[in-house]
């Protein structure tokens, strides 16, 4: 009867300690997907003055007018 009441309580206590521990890195992917959205939620991006319909995630001239590419932030 001691056998099986330890192997009870043994096997309570595992199944504890891992539905804990999969929680937490649970909510640990979620910080770091929470991070990842605030980094990409201000992005630059890049837009000829004259031709407004060209964007660019990098600078340099429009492929249109061969104006500079002009840098705005954008909350997306």
């Amino acid at each position: 009867m001691k056998k099986i009441l330890m192997l009870t309580v043994m096997s309570a206590t595992a199944i504890i300690f891992s539905c804990n521990s999969a929680g937490k890195e649970q909510s640990d992917n979620n910080k770091a997907d929470t991070t990842a959205q605030s980094k990409s939620a201000f992005r630059a991006e890049y837009t000829c003055p004259m031709d407004t319909d060209v964007h660019s995630d990098k600078p340099g001239k429009c492929p249109k007018c061969g104006m500079e590419m002009v840098k705005q932030t954008q909350n997306r």
